[in-house]
């Protein structure tokens, strides 16, 4: 007597389950019932994933592989584990009515026949809605956990889980770190960017051992959650907690009300060397070095000069004059000694720039006496 070729599919909802005896007792049920009804096993697909929703990449591989013509027939525990949706449970119906046998070793169901095809579907309603009730179940544990104070969920950086019906505690790697985030943010010295590299500078790291990304900050400092609130966004409540804050709600109110400021200019101090030493000899406002694209410029007066000197190809030749080197003008900046040059090739050297932006800067320049006209 020649044996029908079958898969074998077994399921558990979760990665841990799988770690435990499901999978084994869904295994021998299987294969005792392929002896019993002589099928063979040619091949075993093993998932890990609810079956509430659609898209399982291993239950969409084993439909595919049926239609394809690769086995005949298909063994499952129960009409559970194949399906708990409307929508996988049709893929199955229509798996049957193409001609391929569809076996369930838990339950003796013909599906082949009116009646059994009517008890599968009846079953199959019954694990529908029994995912239903164990979502709105859920749901209520959730919303009683909420009520108490507590959070059920994992815990924010900056505090550590406890255990189920225990408030999260503070940890105390990250909890510094969280508090000064917002400390920081409130004192208007950093913009979001260089708060990120602030507090890579200072040591916070996520609980992998990486640097807490922009998207990360931005989370911390938008968290109910650090002065004792809990919010979920998805029903938009909140509810009171019983877990120790980081920081008080003034601090946090604060920090949003400068998050929604657009006007409000937000910068990152630099201390450059100098910064504020030198000012300027007409209206005696001190002159400042700026960072673009990492690089700091303007920096000693160097890259302000050197516009002055990339330009000296005009006027060497115009005037007849010997063209100064960048290193020699640089010389003379690093020892503060005056650099004079003639009135007119400062202003052509002026005028042969394409942006006004330097403009002013090397009028700075003339008027603080780094560099005098004859």
């Amino acid at each position: 007597m020649t044996t029908k070729t079958c898969f074998a599919y077994t399921r558990v909802s979760t990665v841990k389950q799988g770690d435990g005896v499901s999978l084994e007792a869904q295994r021998e049920a299987i294969t005792i019932f392929a002896q019993r009804n002589n099928l063979t096993v040619i091949e075993w697909f093993e998932e890990k994933e609810t079956a509430a929703k659609r898209g399982r990449p291993v239950f969409d591989a084993v439909v595919q592989s049926l239609q394809a013509g690769n086995a005949v027939g298909l063994i499952a525990h129960k009409i559970d584990r194949s399906a708990r949706n409307f929508s996988d449970w049709a893929r199955i119906g229509e798996l049957v009515d193409s001609g391929i046998d569809v076996h369930f070793a838990h339950e003796s169901l013909d599906l082949r026949s009116r009646g059994g095809r009517l008890t599968a579907d009846i079953q199959a309603v019954i694990a529908a809605d029994y995912v239903r009730n164990l979502r709105e179940e859920t749901l209520k544990g959730i919303e009683g956990r909420l009520k108490q104070g507590l959070f059920p969920f994992g815990a924010p950086i900056g505090y550590l889980n406890t255990g189920p019906g225990q408030p999260k505690k503070h940890d105390p790697m990250r909890a510094p770190f969280v508090r000064q985030a917002f400390e920081l943010y409130a004192s208007q010295q950093f913009s979001l960017r260089g708060l990120v590299s602030e507090l890579e500078r200072r040591g916070l790291r996520n609980r992998h051992g990486k640097p807490v990304t922009k998207y990360g900050v931005e989370n911390i400092l938008s968290n109910r959650f650090y002065y004792g609130t809990i919010y979920l966004k998805r029903t938009n409540r909140m509810y009171s907690g019983i877990h120790e804050p980081i920081i008080t709600k003034a601090l946090f109110d604060r920090v949003q009300a400068l998050k929604k400021d657009r006007h409000h200019k937000k910068h990152v101090v630099h201390n450059h060397r100098y910064r504020r030493l030198i000012s300027c000899g007409l209206c005696h406002r001190r002159l400042y070095g700026e960072v673009q694209k990492g690089h700091v410029y303007i920096h000693e007066f160097i890259y302000l000069l050197y516009y002055i000197v990339t330009a000296s190809t005009i006027w060497s030749n115009k005037y007849n004059e010997t063209r100064s080197s960048t290193y020699q003008i640089t010389t003379k900046i690093m020892h503060r000694e005056t650099i004079t040059l003639d009135c007119r090739i400062v202003q052509d050297c002026v005028d042969s720039l394409d942006t006004s932006k330097q403009i002013p800067y090397i009028c700075k320049m003339i008027s603080s006496g780094f560099v005098q006209q004859n």
